[in-house]
């Protein structure tokens, strides 16, 4: 009889989702935590992640209805939806025309069938008994907390411009009394005048010392190079020489969803003398808000929250106003549809029928209690009348991280 699996099943739905959404990256794949659980032979010659490509693909196939459906039923939209969105590599827009479905729509069938997937690969790891590998001393569901504490904390914390070279130092200068204890010399190499990252600079901080106290596991008396550098649209940072089977420690896999969240990306790439331990993290750029609204208290009021989270913000109070704002396009819209002067549901219409606006995400904040209606016509959320900055704030990260995560 198999042991149950250590591994949480939401946990194993998350490493779905992003083997998913990294389909054809191989080295996204080659050290995807679903490897050990599917029984997929680790190989230096690319066959565990084509291993591990073909059962995603392979789950996705079995969501496909008998041919007795005709195609236009709505039994086929979850298995097209994933089939077009992870097999071929279409963009959300390009599946919600193919299969004529709103946003909303999208989103619901997208969630059932991702549910449908993840079941079935969770019932083959069932099969195997496998385990999820974790680091030693730590309890397999302690190891599922801390990667889902640190993601709410990354999604949920403020985020601010910051220096990634400042950062770095001021973890070494944590980590010199055991640096000193363990006569491990580590060097930084960096760039000169980098551009910030925008992160909330705690809780990487708290990620990159848990990657650190990994990678000086058991390296006694050793030199470890740590390069800084600059990309086209992003920071690299390359931790060298560490050993090709660091694995999936609890310390990496809570950096890994921490710069995920980031919209970076965790990788360990080998190497002649074993492996570097590389990260990539986009280069700061502020979100621009746009408030639609005819209220000045409240555009003031949303005004000081969302700069204090420094966010750009820009408004519109009459349509003649939205033109000149949408010239270039924000981030996210705030919208109220209970204004005097224009009807804020033909607006919400208006941006969801044009294809340069449609992927915009659109928060609904108004007095008016009509979420089911503002969902079906695309917007993104509801937040009523009075609320909160951290209820405000709270749905426009999520809102962003969404489209990121969706573009």
């Amino acid at each position: 009889m198999p042991e149950p699996l250590p591994m949480q099943r939401d946990a194993f739905r998350y490493y779905v989702k992003e083997a998913l959404a990294n389909l054809y990256d191989r080295s996204r794949l080659q050290t995807s935590p679903l490897l050990d659980a599917l029984r997929s032979d680790r190989a230096p010659d690319g066959l565990a992640s084509a291993s591990l490509r073909e059962a995603l693909r392979e789950a996705i196939d079995r969501l496909r209805p008998d041919v007795t459906i005709p195609p236009g039923r709505p039994e086929w939209l979850g298995y097209r939806l994933l089939w077009q969105r992870y097999v071929h590599r279409k963009s959300r827009f390009a599946v919600c025309q193919e299969l004529n479905i709103s946003r909303t729509s999208y989103y619901r069938y997208h969630q059932q069938a991702l549910d449908a997937v993840a079941s079935l690969l969770w019932e083959r790891a069932a099969k195997h008994g496998v385990s999820q590998p974790t680091s030693e001393g730590v309890a397999p569901g302690n190891a599922d907390q801390a990667v889902q504490t640190a993601v709410r904390l990354a999604h949920e914390s403020r985020r601010q411009p910051t220096g990634i070279v400042g950062l770095t130092e001021g973890i070494l200068r944590t980590l010199r009394p055991l640096t000193e204890e363990q006569s491990i010399r580590l060097v930084v190499s960096a760039a000169p005048e980098l551009p910030p990252i925008y992160v909330n600079a705690w809780v990487l901080r708290q990620a990159l010392l848990s990657l650190l106290l990994d990678a000086m596991e058991g390296r006694d008396g050793e030199h470890l190079d740590l390069e800084i550098a600059r990309g086209a649209d992003c920071l690299s940072w390359r931790l060298l020489s560490v050993p090709r089977d660091l694995g999936e420690s609890q310390g990496i896999a809570v950096a890994r969803e921490v710069i995920g969240a980031y919209g970076g990306q965790l990788m360990l790439e080998p190497c002649e003398d074993g492996a570097a331990l590389a990260l990539t993290l986009p280069i700061a750029r502020q979100s621009t808000i746009l408030i639609i609204d005819d209220d000045r208290d409240t555009i003031r009021l949303y005004r000081q929250w969302l700069q204090a989270h420094d966010y750009l913000v820009t408004v519109a109070r009459t349509r003649a106003e939205l033109g000149d704002r949408l010239e270039t396009a924000p981030d996210l819209v705030l919208l109220d549809v209970l204004m005097p002067q224009w009807d804020g549901w033909s607006v919400l219409h208006t941006l969801k029928a044009e294809p340069r606006t449609a992927s915009i995400p659109i928060v609904i904040c108004s007095v008016l209690s009509q979420p089911r209606l503002a969902l079906a016509l695309g917007a993104t959320a509801v937040l009523c009348k009075p609320l909160t900055e951290a209820q405000l704030t709270q749905a426009i990260s999520a809102a962003l991280y969404l489209q990121d995560t969706e573009q």
